[in-house]
């Protein structure tokens, strides 16, 4: 993988917030204008790393040949987007900066070769193309220095995580027979006793070397398609400027002869070219007319086998997108779980520690994102959402304290049969913790924690945390839930 996998060009506002220029082949670019000359158009768009923060600014320049028409935002929209673009801009320098000084250094990763990143509070080790390794190591370390930040943590401060990243899933299965016999997550976890997550790149390297190739194939394509057109259309204009020329010329040369043989009817003869000239330019003009018109149909055809290249790479953009996403998601999630035991939580590892609030913090924090060092969270996940909305319906989800008391147990995936349990528990689990982040902070839940491992029971001590019983819980975590999208 490279590191231009992680950088997705994204355009996401509103109609009229941005500059809109709509190309002739029937597609539009958007985003902020920056420079305008006779010949061109220089267009800036916002770039997106794979876990959705933004990462700094592309800019794009556009021939006016190929513009059919300009939609422009309004001064106000204009305004702020040069203000997003200046900090943007800025903040890809940092991140560029940033990225300058990870070394990954060469080291043995579980037998073989790999390279390992020391960070604040981590070890990274991974067999992964070393430009993958440096953005790992960065997007770790923003996130748990955004923990840190958004929990006000100060303990274990020289606590470091060993985490392992394995180049495919061939060399985590090999990992995973060695040390847990096989019998772990299929794609991640995080295990206490040795402080350790362990993971793979979920980017399949031969899908995405095949999905990368399709696409630069489709771009070339759409180059030929257009590079065709505009040759016809040039060999159509240049050929009727030419027999249009010879016409003239040739008219011309004839009315010279006239004028000079010294014949009777000379006025005749030349009214009888200039009829001629005429009606060649005539018969001219409709062929041209005709040639403009095939051109327009070869256009459409070639406009037609553009969009359907632009949509295949549309398609592999949004899966090489996926598969961004859902390794940082996942490494994200164990790397809660790992700030949890580390920093947040002290007795996290035992038994009687409520799991549900473990799982479902690491499935809501999965999906944050950190911007200049500040953690956005309370994305939405719609997978487990759908889930917990459709087990309310039908009434089968489970009572608030059963989840409440649940243990790892509950958790823990032994048979396939298990799975639509273990999913279950999952979601709703994420769905509290959803719910749960706005109503109380992060020392109300310390003190719940504390009170479960003390010994008290959990379902008095979640009760005294909210200030609300069970039933009235559940009848807003359902509300909560309905005005989600």
């Amino acid at each position: 993988m490279r590191a231009a996998a992680l950088l997705i060009l994204c355009l996401q506002a509103a109609s009229g917030e941005q500059d809109v220029l709509v190309l002739k082949d029937g597609t539009s670019r958007t985003g902020r204008i920056v420079s305008e000359s006779e010949r061109e158009i220089v267009l800036e768009t916002f770039i997106k790393s794979a876990k959705g923060q933004v990462v700094g600014s592309a800019k794009l320049t556009i021939a006016k040949s190929d513009i059919e028409k300009i939609e422009r935002a309004s001064a106000e929209s204009r305004r702020q987007a040069e203000d997003r673009s200046k900090a943007f801009s800025e903040r890809g320098v940092r991140r560029g900066e940033a990225l300058a000084k990870i070394t990954p250094v060469p080291a043995r990763v579980e037998g073989r070769d790999g390279h390992q990143v020391t960070g604040v509070h981590f070890v990274l080790q991974s067999t992964c193309d070393p430009v993958f390794v440096k953005d790992l190591a960065l997007c770790l370390d923003e996130v748990f220095a955004a923990y840190r930040k958004y929990f006000d943590i100060r303990r274990n401060a020289d606590r470091k995580v060993r985490i392992l990243v394995f180049s495919d899933r061939a060399e985590y299965d090999l990992y995973n027979l060695a040390r847990n016999g096989g019998t772990v997550a299929p794609v991640a976890y995080y295990r206490i006793p040795d402080n350790t997550i362990a993971a793979y790149n979920l980017i399949e390297r031969e899908k995405e070397r095949q999905i990368r190739q399709e696409t630069v194939e489709s771009q070339k394509d759409i180059e030929r398609f257009r590079n065709d057109v505009q040759t016809v259309e040039r060999r159509i204009v240049d050929l009727a400027r030419q027999l249009r020329q010879q016409i003239q010329d040739e008219a011309a040369e004839i009315r010279r002869r006239i004028r000079a043989d010294g014949q009777p009817g000379r006025d005749q003869r030349i009214q009888e070219i200039d009829r001629r000239e005429k009606q060649a330019l005539e018969e001219l003009k409709d062929g041209k007319a005709a040639a403009q018109k095939d051109l327009q149909e070869a256009r459409r055809k070639a406009n037609e086998a553009i969009e359907k290249c632009s949509q295949v790479i549309d398609r592999n953009e949004k899966v090489l997108a996926g598969q961004n996403s859902l390794m940082f998601e996942t490494l994200f999630h164990e790397g809660f779980h790992a700030f949890a035991a580390n920093y947040l939580w002290e007795g996290s590892g035992q038994r009687e520690f409520p799991r549900w609030l473990h799982e479902g913090m690491a499935c809501y924090f999965e999906r944050s994102v950190v911007e200049s060092g500040t953690l956005f969270h309370g994305a939405v996940h719609p997978e487990l959402l759908k889930i917990t909305k459709e087990r309310f319906i039908l009434r089968t989800n489970f009572p608030l304290e059963k989840v409440l008391r649940s243990g790892p147990e509950a958790f823990t995936l032994s048979h396939p049969t298990e799975a639509e349990r273990r999913t279950a528990y999952y979601a709703q689990s994420w769905a509290l913790a959803h719910y749960l982040v706005k109503k109380v902070t992060p020392k109300q839940i310390e003190t719940y924690v504390n009170e479960v491992l003390a010994g008290k029971d959990s379902v008095e001590a979640f009760e005294r945390m909210t200030g609300r019983k069970c039933a009235e819980i559940e009848a807003e975590l359902r509300a909560h839930l309905d005005a989600l999208k």
